[in-house]
C-alpha cells in the first residue's frame, strides 16, 4: 500500500496518463503517430528529486513534472501534455491509484471473509451463551456468531467494490470541463487505454462525491465492525468514525504543511524588516476598531449558532410541527444563504457595509424574539417566514462582518495576525454555546429551554448591533477629522 502512494509511483501514473492522452490525440489525427511513438520510447519517469528541484522555479508540481519529462524527449517534446490541464492528469491518475489501493483492500477483505467462514464451519456446533442487553440470554453457537460477521464482511465487500468502481473514471475535459482544448474522442481513447470510463460530466476536477462515497463506505464498515463484531455501543462506533475523519484531517493538514509555499520560493523584493510577533500583537491590541470588529463577529456568529436548534424547537409539542415539517423548514433556511450573502453584499456596496450589518444584527435580534413567541403563534406559515427571515439575516451578517476589516487600518504586514486575533475572539462561542444550550434545554424542558436560549442569542445580536453602531460612529468621526 505504501508503494502505491509513494512519490515515484505517483509520477509513474502521471506519465501513464500523459502517454494515454497522446494515444488519443494520435487516433484523433491531431498528433503524428511517429511523434507519439518517439515520445513513448524516450519518456522515462523522472525522479521525485528532479521534479522537486524544477518546482522551486515553476511553483507548480505538474508543470515541473512536464518539464522534467520533456528534458529527454527532443523535438517531439512539444506535443507532451498537449491539450491537457493539470487536473486532467492529477484526477485521472488518482483514480488509477484508488483502483490499485482498492484492489488491495478487497483482497484483504476476501482473505478475512474466507478465514471467518472457515472458523464458522469449524465451530458450527460449539455451544456458547448468547447475549442480549449485555447479559446472558439463550444458548447459541459460536459458529452462528461468526456466520453473522461473515455475512457482514460480504456486504462490506460489496459496498467497497461499488465505491471503488464508482471511481473507475477519468477526465480529459480541460480547465472547466467543456472540452475546449481536447475532443471527447481523445478522452474516450485515453480512458480505454487506462482501464477507466470517461466521466459523464466534470468541471476542472472529477466530482468529489465519488471520493466521499469511498470514505463513507470505509466509515460504515468501521462502525459495523465496532457495533456488530465487537459488540460495543453505537456511541463507541460513532466515536471511532469521528476519530477516523479527525485523524484523516490531521494527516491532510500535516501533508499540506509540508508543501512549499509558492511565495517562499521566490526571492524577496528588497530586505524585509524582521518582525516580532509580540510587538505586532501589542500594536493590534491597541486598535479600538479591531476590538469592535471582534465584538461584532463574536455576537453575529452566535446568531448562526442559534439556527442549529431551530429543528428541535419547532418539533416541540408546544409548537406541534412534525419532524418532517421542522426538518423541511430548517433545510429551506439553508437556501437563504445566496439571498442573505449576495443580497447583503450588494446592499453593503450600494449603501454602507456597516449600516447594512447593523440593520441585520438588530433585525435578527427582533426576529429571534418573535420566534420565542412561536408557541402562541397560530400560523405555521408565519413561523416559517420568521425562520427564513432569520436565515437571510444570518447569512447577511456572516457575509458582511469580515468586510469591515479593511476599515480597521491594519498594516498589510500584520493582516494575517489580525485575522487570527479576530477569529480567536469571534469564534470562541464554539466552545461555550453547546454548553449553554445543553444546560438550558436540560433544566428547562420543552420549548421553554429553547426560548431562553434564543433570548440570550437575541440579546447578543442586539449587542453586536450596538458594537456596529459604535464602529460606524468612529469611522465617521475619523472621516470628519480628515
Amino acid at each position: 500500500m505504501s508503494h502505491i502512494w509513494s512519490d515515484g509511483e505517483k509520477l509513474r501514473r502521471w506519465l501513464e496518463v500523459e502517454l494515454a492522452a497522446l494515444e488519443g490525440w494520435a487516433e484523433y489525427g491531431a498528433i503524428p503517430r511517429e511523434a507519439v511513438d518517439a515520445i513513448r520510447e524516450r519518456a522515462v519517469v523522472p525522479t521525485p528529486a528532479r521534479v522537486a528541484e524544477i518546482e522551486l522555479e515553476t511553483n507548480h508540481d505538474v508543470a515541473a513534472f512536464v518539464d522534467a519529462v520533456s528534458e529527454g524527449l527532443g523535438e517531439e517534446g512539444r506535443y507532451f501534455h498537449y491539450g491537457l490541464t493539470s487536473s486532467d492528469v492529477l484526477d485521472t491518475a488518482l483514480s488509477l491509484a484508488i483502483q490499485d489501493a482498492g484492489a488491495l483492500l478487497v483482497e484483504g477483505l476476501d482473505r478475512t471473509f474466507m478465514a471467518v467462514v472457515a472458523r464458522a464451519e469449524e465451530h458450527r456446533e460449539t455451544i456458547c451463551m448468547g447475549r442480549t442487553h449485555g447479559i446472558h440470554a439463550e444458548p447459541t453457537t459460536f459458529g452462528l456468531k461468526l456466520a453473522g460477521w461473515a455475512f457482514a464482511l460480504d456486504r462490506d465487500r460489496e459496498r467497497l467494490s461499488r465505491a471503488i468502481e464508482g471511481l473507475r473514471v477519468g477526465k480529459l475535459s480541460g480547465a472547466v470541463g467543456t472540452y475546449a482544448a481536447a475532443d471527447p474522442e481523445v478522452e474516450r481513447v485515453a480512458c480505454e487505454r487506462l482501464g477507466l470510463e470517461p466521466a459523464p460530466s466534470s468541471t476542472q476536477i472529477l466530482q468529489r462525491d465519488r471520493h466521499a462515497e469511498l470514505l463513507a463506505t470505509l466509515a460504515i464498515g468501521l462502525f459495523a465492525w465496532t457495533t456488530q463484531t465487537r459488540g460495543e455501543s453505537a456511541v463507541a462506533g460513532f466515536r471511532l468514525v469521528v476519530y477516523m475523519y479527525a485523524f484523516l484531517c490531521i494527516g491532510l493538514g500535516v501533508v499540506l504543511g509540508l508543501v512549499r509555499d509558492p511565495q517562499g520560493a521566490q526571492p524577496a523584493q528588497g530586505a524585509r524588516e524582521k518582525r516580532n510577533v509580540f510587538r505586532d500583537l501589542a500594536v493590534l491590541l491597541k486598535n479600538p476598531q479591531l476590538w469592535l470588529l471582534s465584538a461584532i463577529v463574536f455576537c453575529g456568529y452566535q446568531v448562526f449558532w442559534a439556527t442549529y436548534s431551530f429543528s428541535a424547537y419547532l418539533h416541540e409539542k408546544e409548537i406541534g410541527l412534525s419532524v418532517v415539517a421542522a426538518g423541511f423548514i430548517t433545510t429551506a433556511k439553508l437556501w437563504m444563504r445566496p439571498i442573505g450573502g449576495i443580497g447583503g453584499g450588494f446592499l453593503g456596496d450600494r449603501f454602507s457595509k456597516s449600516s447594512v450589518l447593523v440593520f441585520a444584527l438588530f433585525a435578527a435580534a427582533g426576529a429571534l424574539l418573535l420566534l420565542m413567541a412561536a408557541p402562541t403563534i397560530g400560523s405555521h406559515v408565519l413561523i416559517t417566514v420568521i425562520v427564513l427571515f432569520i436565515g437571510v439575516m444570518t447569512y447577511a451578517i456572516r457575509g458582511l462582518y469580515w468586510s469591515l476589516l479593511d476599515q480597521c487600518k491594519v498594516p498589510a504586514e500584520t493582516m494575517g495576525l489580525a485575522i487570527g486575533l479576530v477569529s480567536m475572539i469571534g469564534y470562541s462561542p464554539d466552545a461555550v454555546l453547546p454548553l449553554i444550550n445543553g444546560y438550558l434545554t436540560q433544566n428547562f424542558p420543552g420549548a421553554h429551554g429553547y426560548q431562553l436560549y434564543f433570548g440570550y442569542i437575541a440579546f447578543m445580536s442586539a449587542l453586536g448591533g450596538v458594537a456596529g453602531l459604535v464602529f460606524k460612529h468612529r469611522l465617521n468621526k475619523v472621516g470628519a477629522q480628515q
